[in-house]
This record gives C-alpha cells, sequence and structure tokens, in this order.
C-alpha cells in the first residue's frame, strides 16, 4: 500500500489594506481599532464663480480654497474632527461668494487649517486670490498650499465666462482657472492640480481643464482637450499621463473620447489623461469628453449640454458661445479640487450656467447676457482620511 502524503497547509498571510475615507461635511470621526497613524489632506472651501447685470461688464471666476495635509500620530479611540468649509455662493447678478474655512482639530490642537478662495468679482484688476493651508508643527511630513486664482474675463459684449481656480495640493499652488482674453463666446477652463485651465483668444469653443501635472488647451478655433497627469494638452486632444488622453471628436463622425485611468490609492498616484475636445457646429458629437482620475475635461462648443467634468484632481472643461431660446447648457463640473469651467454665450435667451467647482474647487462664471443664469459654485470643504487596517 502506497503511503498517503499529508497536505499541510501554510498559515494564510493577512495583507494589510489602505482605507480611505472622504468627509464633505463637519463631522467627528473616531479612530479604529489598531490603527496608530493617519494620513491627513484637507481643503478648504472654493469661491463661487460671478455673473455680472450687465453684457459689457467684467466676470472673474472663483478661487479655489488651500490645501495642507500630512501624517499624525493617534490613539485608538481619539476623535478627529473636521468642520468642513462652506462653499462659496454663485453670483447671480453680481460676485460670487467667499469659501469657508475648513480644520481638523485632534485634543483641541488645531492639526490642519486652510481657508477658502475668493469669489469671483465682476471688476477689472487683480484676479481672486487663493485661500491658504497650514499645519501644526506635530504633523509629519507636512505640505501646505495656496489655492488657484480665479480667471479673468474681459468687458464686452459677446459672452464667454472665466474659468474657476484649483486648491492646493501636494503638488503645490492650484492651478489657475482659464482666463477670457478677447471677444470671443468660448468659456475657460477650470485650473486642475499642477495645470492651469486653457484660455479663449478667439472663437466660439471653450477650452479644457488643467489636469494635475498639465495644462488644458485653449478654446477659440477648436475645442480644447483637458490636461493630462504627465503633460498638457494637445489642441483638441486630450494631454497624457500613465493612462492615454481622449480622443478629439470628429464632426458627424464620433464624439470626444474619455481620458484613460490608472488605479490610484494616494493622490501623488493620480496619472490619467485628460479628456479630449467637442466639435464646433451645432454637432451631437459637439460636447467635451470627461478627464479620469488626474486629467482634466475637455471643452465643447456647448450647442445644447455641457462638457464633460474633470476628474479627480481635474478641472471642468469650458462650454462655447453656441446656443438658442432653448438651449440649456453650462461649464463642467470640476472633479475634486478641480474649478469649474466657463460657460459662454452667444444668444441672450440661452440658460447658461459657469460649471461648479468640485470640492475645494473655485467655481466658473457665466456670461452676463443669459436670461435665467448664473455663476458656479465653490466647491465644499473637505478632508481625505487614510489608515491602514489588517486584511
Amino acid at each position: 500500500m502506497s503511503n498517503l502524503s499529508t497536505l499541510v497547509r501554510a498559515p494564510a498571510v493577512i495583507q494589510p489594506q489602505v482605507r480611505r475615507l472622504i468627509l464633505l461635511s463637519t463631522t467627528n470621526w473616531t479612530v479604529p481599532s489598531g490603527v496608530t497613524r493617519v494620513r491627513l489632506a484637507c481643503f478648504g472651501a472654493g469661491g463661487g464663480g460671478a455673473k455680472p447685470g450687465a453684457s459689457s461688464s467684467w466676470a472673474n471666476g472663483g478661487a479655489g480654497g488651500g490645501g495642507a495635509g500630512g501624517i499624525v500620530d493617534v490613539t485608538p479611540g481619539d476623535v478627529i474632527e473636521f468642520t468642513a468649509g462652506a462653499a462659496g455662493v454663485a453670483g447671480t447678478s453680481s460676485a460670487g461668494g467667499a469659501g469657508g474655512t475648513s480644520s481638523v482639530v485632534l485634543d483641541a490642537v488645531t492639526l490642519l487649517s486652510c481657508t477658502g478662495g475668493a469669489g469671483g468679482t465682476v471688476a477689472s484688476g487683480t484676479p481672486p486670490a487663493g485661500g491658504a493651508g497650514s499645519a501644526h508643527a506635530s504633523v509629519i511630513d507636512s505640505w501646505t498650499a495656496s489655492g488657484g486664482t480665479g480667471g479673468v474675463g474681459v468687458s464686452d459684449s459677446n459672452g464667454g465666462g472665466a474659468g474657476g481656480g484649483a486648491s492646493g495640493s501636494p503638488f503645490g499652488t492650484g492651478g489657475a482657472g482659464g482666463s477670457k482674453t478677447a471677444t470671443s463666446q468660448g468659456g475657460g477652463g477650470g485650473g486642475g492640480w499642477g495645470g492651469s485651465g486653457g484660455s479663449v483668444a478667439s472663437g466660439g469653443n471653450g477650452s479644457g481643464g488643467g489636469g494635475v501635472g498639465g495644462a488644458g488647451g485653449d478654446g477659440g478655433g477648436v475645442a480644447g482637450g483637458g490636461g493630462g497627469a504627465l503633460g498638457p494638452a494637445s489642441g483638441p486632444i486630450g494631454g497624457a499621463g500613465v493612462g492615454a488622453g481622449g480622443e478629439a471628436a470628429v464632426n458627424s463622425t464620433r464624439g470626444a473620447g474619455a481620458g484613460s485611468g490608472v488605479p490610484w490609492t494616494y493622490l501623488e498616484d493620480l496619472a490619467g489623461g485628460g479628456g479630449g475636445g467637442g466639435t464646433t457646429g451645432s454637432s451631437p458629437y459637439s460636447h467635451g469628453a470627461p478627464g479620469s482620475a488626474g486629467g482634466g475635461g475637455g471643452g465643447s462648443y456647448g450647442h445644447s449640454g455641457g462638457p464633460g467634468a474633470g476628474g479627480f484632481g481635474g478641472g471642468g472643461g469650458g462650454c462655447g458661445g453656441a446656443g438658442s431660446q432653448s438651449s440649456s447648457y453650462s461649464g463642467g463640473t470640476g472633479g475634486f479640487g478641480g474649478g469649474g469651467g466657463g460657460c459662454g454665450s452667444s444668444s441672450s435667451g440661452t440658460y447658461g450656467t459657469g460649471g461648479p467647482g468640485g470640492p475645494g474647487g473655485g467655481g466658473g462664471c457665466s456670461y452676463a447676457g443669459s436670461t435665467a443664469t448664473n455663476g458656479g459654485a465653490g466647491g465644499t470643504g473637505a478632508l481625505i482620511i487614510w489608515y491602514v487596517v489588517e486584511g
């Protein structure tokens, strides 16, 4: 009789798991059992975008909130008190409201404090300023960064709003919102983490939102693509990251392609591509596509709808200046930390709004001649918590 071998199973190896928690409202969070260190990233709220009361007035985008973060030693059962800054209100026939301050407190010590971004104004001059971040000396490997400035409009009778600024982040000062630099109907792109929103020199196409590592493409003759995590957009094509940028739309043939994403855990891992820009004219393919995590949204011609939103850390694409009495569209929504895209209009009866900022991002602004419109609201304050648990 043959010997029977005995199968001996090795003990299972339990791998630690990283948990990520995102708080968008005031919350008291209790440190779980077994957790002795947490990683934090705090963001002040974004300022709201302006909407002037006259078509010849200036209109500027809201600025991004400040950012701060680092590593904190904790004890299970500790209570981390997070206060979320209130989002800056959107201007209806006036300037936008400033964003509120976010803070993180442990045992009566303020570990992180991030002020909100300024609201968009309806006057020429200095762009709306971003908020600031600060960290207590006990925070390990701390970082602080200011929010990006809001984009600046020009005073003319053509529609085209500026984009909102991005929040501060581990990548540095938030990208500025795209500006309207000439008499055009295109909207500026929202700023991203590390890349500004594209601006509009002439024409009716919106520009792209900035990404983590690259600026959005400028609008005007074409709709700009969204900036990618590793570089700027190239015209209407989305900027590349480790994931590819989205392809540009082709009139009457295909819509714009979304940026390709890659898995990520920490903010420094964001590496996706930006979304492609839409086509000109009233084609069903006129809309920009969303960027992936790390990439900005593509710009749009905006005949009947806004462009795609920016990915995590990316700004929303600008909306172009098409439209009719029945049209309703807006600038692209910013991703987390990204500014909202500006909105353009070539018709006084068009219903258009500036894109809202993502958490911590400033809102885009809208053209004054449109009816029933307003700027985009700023994003609320936010806190991200990372901690490790046994599988």
